[in-house]
C-alpha cells in the first residue's frame, strides 16, 4: 500500500464521514478535490469488495459509489475497472441476486490489477505539479 495514496484515502475518508457521522454524504464528497474522491471512492468499493463482495457493496447501500467510482477509475487511467462497474450496474445485481452471480462478478474484478499503482502515479503527479507551480 503507497504511504502517500493512504495519507489522501484517509484524510478524505475522514472529511467525509466527519461531516455528516456516516449518513448522507453528498456534500461532504463534493467538497472533495477530483484526485482526492477518486482516492476515496476507489478504496471505499475496493476495501467493500475484499471483505465480502458485491454483496457487501449492496448490503451496506454502498452501490451509490459505483458511479463515483466510475468516473475516477476513469480518471486513474483504468478503464477496465470502470467496464465492470458499468456492467455491474447494467447487471441489476442486488440483494435478489443469486450466489453464484455475485461470485461471477467477484471474480472478474479480483482479476483486475494496477489499482494501487495508478492511485500512486496521479498522487506524485500531483504533488509534483504543487511542488512545480
Amino acid at each position: 500500500m503507497d504511504e502517500s495514496v493512504q495519507r489522501v484515502y484517509v484524510n478524505a475518508r475522514e472529511r467525509v464521514w466527519d461531516a455528516d457521522e456516516g449518513d448522507d454524504n453528498d456534500d461532504a464528497m463534493a467538497r472533495l478535490a477530483p484526485l482526492e474522491r477518486a482516492v476515496y471512492v476507489t478504496r471505499e468499493i475496493e476495501e467493500e469488495l475484499a471483505d465480502g463482495g458485491w454483496y457487501l457493496v449492496f448490503a451496506n447501500e454502498d452501490d451509490y459509489l459505483i458511479d463515483d467510482a466510475i468516473r475516477a477509475y476513469e480518471l486513474l487511467g483504468l478503464p477496465r475497472y470502470a467496464t465492470h462497474l458499468r456492467e455491474v450496474r447494467a447487471s441489476g445485481f442486488g440483494d435478489d441476486s443469486t450466489e453464484e452471480e455475485g461470485d461471477r462478478l467477484d471474480r472478474r474484478f479480483a482479476r483486475l490489477s494496477g489499482a494501487e499503482a495508478a492511485r500512486a502515479r496521479a498522487v506524485a503527479s500531483a504533488a509534483e505539479g504543487a511542488a512545480t507551480a
